[in-house]
């Protein structure tokens, strides 16, 4: 059986947002982990002030439209959220080296200065 993945041209209903403010990567959804682990409730603050959740932790591969595919380490699992978070800094302490923000957009490279996403 394949290991679960995301395709993120299919995430229409929760997007992908690539975040640099972020310190974690999180998911809500419970298919994307190929492997997850339960955790201690771990609050996470949000937007004013408000907490959430995180109750579990693992790693997902998320297929990039281009065909490459990026393993997001240790996301947290945080079922009440409406998005996924791609942590900018989570991806350079993981081998993602480049980051380069655009007016509009923004690239993510290896090492290899090869873009991914």
């Amino acid at each position: 059986m394949e290991a679960p993945r995301i395709l993120i041209t299919h995430a229409a209903n929760c997007p992908f947002i690539l975040d640099s403010g972020a310190s974690n990567h999180i998911s809500p959804k419970r298919l994307d982990f190929r492997s997850l682990h339960p955790i201690a409730p771990h609050p996470i603050q949000g937007f004013n002030g408000s907490f959430t959740n995180a109750i579990g932790i693992g790693n997902i591969d998320l297929c990039i439209a281009s065909g490459h595919k990026c393993c997001l380490k240790d996301v947290l699992y945080v079922p009440s959220c409406n998005t996924h978070l791609v942590s900018i800094h989570a991806l350079t302490c993981n081998g993602y080296n480049f980051i380069t923000f655009g007016p509009d957009d923004c690239w993510v490279s290896d090492k290899d200065e090869k873009i991914v996403i």
